[in-house]
């Protein structure tokens, strides 16, 4: 952890401008509290302290019985390791790892010897800055914030007043008067600039001037105490105090003897009293401490339980996101396919248009060869019909011939049977006349060349008759096989 090497502390009692005296030091170059919180009823610019420390400091108090508003003096613990831990813990919660730091804190008046040991043990160099108000306008805010006696507040003064000026001893430090300081905080603030021997910044007066709220100073009034010795001794030791403050001097602690004589004489009633509570504060804050732990383990029990929330609900954005990409990348895919499919598609139509039109354009061609075709096939069975017509009718005249023949061949046989008839007749009359035998023989064998002429033209006409059958059998069977040969092709393209 980094410690800070220069630090401003700021003491004196409550309700005495520390609030403004630590704003106004942020114009010196000092690193303001994080911690410091924001504006509040009583300061409307906020009270800048750091509230680790404040935390701390009050841990400290409640630890030995005491508490803020303290008036005897505090038995505070030893500057141990464990101490000194807490203390660096504080710092760093309150100023991270800031170089020149400001500790505004009133409860420094009470601790101051408890933090001199943390500067001493850290090598820090540290100046003090003690606040100084006039008692009375502090117990005239204290009654009115907090509704304490003015008795109370005025010792509380002193006490708190005494501190610091006892526990800076040896320090570089300046009395700082508020509300007087204010109206011209030039010289304060070249004085404060001097205690690191650094030069006053040339806009620091400027931009303290801006932050002052003079309507917003509290306390403005006096209360007085009931006890007059005890107004009398605050009175007394204000005077002393805020004339050194005018010479830019802190008397020392010899000088303020007399001081806290009167002042140990004046509240031992009053010490008496925060004697008697105190283990009471201190069994209080054991109990505190205890439910701080409690509170810091179901702090830390929340923090856990946030932190696997916030992983969860990362875990569930970034499923989200994954999701969301996801679906657009997918929503970005279906568009992708919705085109490619409507393109897809339409290429389709475009190709089911051209496949109908040409299947369309394939069967008015198909029909126009159909009809063609069967032009040809009509014609060609007329044709065949003509020619079976002209087959038929050739061979009925070859059958008619044939008859003829057979009538003539039977007229030619009658003839014969006639002749040989005659031949034995006339061979019974051969022997009348070979003469008439021999032209009768003439006449014979002239005929029987007839005959057999006609016995020839007659199987001629039967071997014609029979070729015909065959070639009417065989052009009937081509014709067939033609008409499946043309036909069959277009039926299966048809149907």
């Amino acid at each position: 952890m980094s410690q800070p090497s220069t630090a401003l502390l700021i003491a004196g009692m409550h309700r005495s401008g520390t609030s403004f005296l630590g704003e106004s030091c942020g114009a010196l170059g000092f690193t303001l509290p994080r911690d410091a919180g924001g504006p509040a009823e009583d300061n409307p610019r906020g009270h800048f302290e750091p509230q680790a420390i404040v935390a701390l400091n009050d841990a400290i108090l409640a630890e030995r019985g005491s508490s803020w508003l303290r008036i005897g003096p505090v038995d505070l613990p030893a500057p141990d390791d464990a101490m000194l831990s807490r203390m660096d813990a504080a710092v760093e919660q309150s100023f991270a790892d800031a170089a020149r730091i400001m500790v505004k804190d009133p409860r420094l008046s009470l601790t101051l010897p408890l933090w001199r040991a943390w500067l001493e043990a850290r090598s820090v160099r540290a100046a003090v800055l003690i606040a100084l108000r006039d008692p009375r306008e502090v117990a005239h805010s204290l009654a009115r914030r907090n509704g304490f006696g003015a008795d109370a507040a005025m010792l509380s003064w002193v006490n708190h007043t005494l501190g610091s000026v006892e526990g800076s001893e040896g320090l570089p430090r300046q009395l700082v008067l508020f509300p007087d300081w204010t109206g011209d905080p030039a010289p304060t603030l070249a004085r404060i600039a001097e205690l690191f021997q650094d030069d006053l910044p040339p806009d620091a007066q400027a931009r303290v001037a801006e932050t002052f709220l003079p309507d917003a100073v509290h306390g403005r009034g006096e209360a007085a105490a009931s006890e007059r010795p005890v107004e009398q001794l605050a009175l007394d030791l204000f005077a002393v105090l805020a004339k050194a403050a005018g010479r830019g001097e802190v008397p020392g602690i010899a000088e303020l003897d007399p001081y806290r004589d009167r002042f140990a004489a004046l509240s031992g009633a009053a010490r008496a009293v925060e004697d008697a509570y105190a283990q009471q504060i201190i069994d209080t804050q054991t109990e505190i401490a205890a439910l701080d732990q409690r509170r810091a383990q179901l702090e830390r029990d929340v923090a856990d339980r946030l932190s696997d929330a916030e992983a969860l609900a990362q875990r569930i954005r970034a499923t989200e996101h994954q999701r969301d990409e996801g679906l657009a990348e997918l929503t970005e895919q279906l568009r992708a396919t919705e085109a490619q499919r409507d393109d897809i598609l339409e290429r389709l139509s475009e190709q089911l248009r051209a496949t109908e039109t040409q299947r369309d354009e394939a069967i008015s061609e198909m029909t126009e060869q159909l009809r063609a075709t069967e032009a040809q096939r009509d014609e060609g069975l007329a044709t065949l019909n003509n020619q079976l017509q002209a087959t038929e009718a050739q061979r009925d005249q070859a059958v008619a011939q044939l008859r003829s023949t057979e009538a003539r061949w039977n007229e030619i046989v009658g003839l014969a049977d006639a002749a040989r008839e005659q031949a034995r007749m006339l061979q019974s009359q051969l022997a009348v006349t070979e003469a008439q035998r021999d032209e009768m023989a003439d006449i014979a064998e002239a005929r029987w060349t007839t005959i057999e002429e006609l016995q020839d033209h007659a199987a001629q006409l039967q071997a014609h008759l029979q070729a015909t059958e065959q070639t009417l059998a065989t052009t009937a069977a081509f014709l067939e096989k033609e008409r499946e040969t043309i036909l069959k092709p277009i039926y299966r393209r048809l149907y």
